[in-house]
């Protein structure tokens, strides 16, 4: 099978690395972690990005994996546009045109690719698009990009979505007897960390015997991570040695600092910034809580990452998390307070059987997430979407 994916952007790392590289998000992981999984199972990938760079870049291959990168032609509120991308693709033969919803040029290139060689196409999305307040020209592209997706989803022969809970989230998939599959992202199986907790922690700067809670995502809003400052608050009576960790970058970075101050952990809770792909295995393998409170998330892929070694998760409420989280095996279901955060990281804490029973059941529960599964997945999606076109 020829398929054919478009995406707004791609990674820069073995074997597509970039000179000029840039920074790239959860889609192009998703994306390229698919495609070496299909290109392993024999198929031929072709895959349609922008850059944001002013540049051509041309085409990179491995195997039967080509990446067409297109320069970004002009700029729209922030977002690259290529106007290459609409009809360069165009030239390329494949047998079905895979969708992974980002900015609108990837969009757009993928519909009139389908539309002009009348193939079969397949959308997917990975949550919902937001409007972000800063920026009035971006947030009014993306209004009137967001209504032409009703178009554009009642065109599709096949949609899928990253959990149940994104579909009820979403208001793109709400067309009245639209049916969505669901197909999760994946892991890398062969990303599990080959330290011991103990030597992770030693790494980290950490004392072996001290309990480590991690925090690793985008510091903003809507993942709620002062929640877990103030769980920790109201855990150091019990565990005066208990630290925390708070990984990543975000506009929320210096508003929690002030806040562990506030609550007198400043020097209990650690703001590394943003920890580098090939470093995260560590950090989670040093913790012996994955904490992620948020108030708003379409899948969860961190939770993934964490009990991949063996770490025992806290997650709160979320319809999403629900379908990754077997509640009190491999982690606790929370509700988005403190208080009941702090008691359930504080039952993992203080059971050691219990503890290495969870993350035997989150290790396991992690591998059935691996790309070659979810890969196996979107094939017979393909295969389903071309024998009934």
């Amino acid at each position: 099978m020829n398929i054919g994916i478009f995406s707004s952007d791609f990674v820069s790392k073995p074997p597509f690395e970039q000179r000029r590289s840039s920074t790239w998000g959860g889609v192009a992981e998703v994306v390229y972690n698919l495609s070496l999984s299909l290109n392993e199972k024999g198929h031929e990938v072709n895959i349609f990005t922008n850059t944001s760079s002013k540049i051509d870049v041309g085409k990179q291959s491995f195997e039967q994996i080509t990446v067409h990168r297109y320069k970004s032609t002009i700029e729209i509120g922030g977002t690259p546009v290529s106007i290459p991308m609409l009809y360069r693709p165009l030239d390329t033969e494949l047998d079905i045109a895979h969708v992974h919803l980002g900015f609108p040029s990837n969009v757009i290139s993928g519909l009139l690719y389908a539309t002009y060689h009348d193939c079969p196409l397949v959308l997917t999305g990975h949550g919902e698009i937001q409007l972000n307040g800063d920026d009035r020209i971006r947030d009014k592209l993306i209004s009137v990009f967001k209504k032409f997706l009703d178009y554009i989803v009642m065109r599709t022969d096949a949609n899928t979505a990253v959990s149940k809970g994104m579909i009820e989230m979403v208001d793109y998939f709400n067309t009245d007897g639209e049916y969505v599959d669901v197909i999760p992202n994946g892991i890398d199986l062969s990303d599990e960390c080959d330290h011991s907790q103990e030597e992770a922690k030693k790494k980290l700067g950490h004392e072996p015997t001290e309990p480590l809670i991690l925090f690793l995502g985008t510091l903003v809003d809507r993942k709620r991570p002062d929640l877990l400052i103030r769980a920790l608050a109201r855990l150091t009576d019990h565990y005066p040695k208990a630290t925390c960790i708070i990984a990543g970058q975000g506009r929320k970075r210096s508003e929690l600092e002030d806040l562990a101050k506030s609550k007198n952990l400043n020097e209990k809770v650690y703001f590394p910034g943003f920890i580098p792909e090939n470093k995260k295995r560590i950090y989670y393998k040093a913790a012996d809580v994955f904490c992620l409170p948020s108030a708003h998330e379409s899948f969860g892929l961190v939770l993934l990452e964490a009990q991949l070694q063996g770490t025992p998760v806290v997650v709160s409420d979320l319809p999403c998390f629900q379908e990754i989280v077997n509640d009190g095996q491999d982690g606790y279901i929370s509700s988005r307070n403190p208080e009941a955060i702090a008691k359930s990281i504080g039952q993992i804490l203080s059971d050691s059987e219990l503890k290495a029973e969870m993350s035997k059941q989150a290790s396991e529960n992690a591998k059935k997430y691996s790309w070659s599964t979810i890969a196996d997945q979107y094939i017979e999606l393909y295969t389903k979407t071309l024998n009934n076109y």
